[in-house]
């Protein structure tokens, strides 16, 4: 996988992870609407915003530690080329 795939999945993770907080956002507001409460549905999807928030956190982490990685290799074979 090469660096392009790593930033760029890195930053779709990062994507991700702002449409899951938007909907627990909305979630919240909802919760707290009396006029248009919150559906079963839409309690089940900020429900499961929580999870796919932590999920894309985790993987953005996991893709950033890959890039430094990536980095990491990239300048010890420059080193040994010079």
């Amino acid at each position: 996988m090469g660096y392009h795939d790593l930033f760029s999945g890195f930053k779709n993770s990062l994507s991700y992870m702002g449409q899951a907080q938007g909907r627990i956002q909305e979630g919240f507001y909802r919760a707290y609407d009396k006029e248009n409460p919150i559906t079963p549905q839409q309690s089940a999807d900020f429900t499961s915003a929580f999870v796919e928030e932590d999920f894309a956190a985790r993987l953005a982490e996991a893709q950033l530690k890959a890039l430094k990685s990536h980095d990491e290799m990239t300048q010890t074979l420059i080193n040994i080329k010079s």
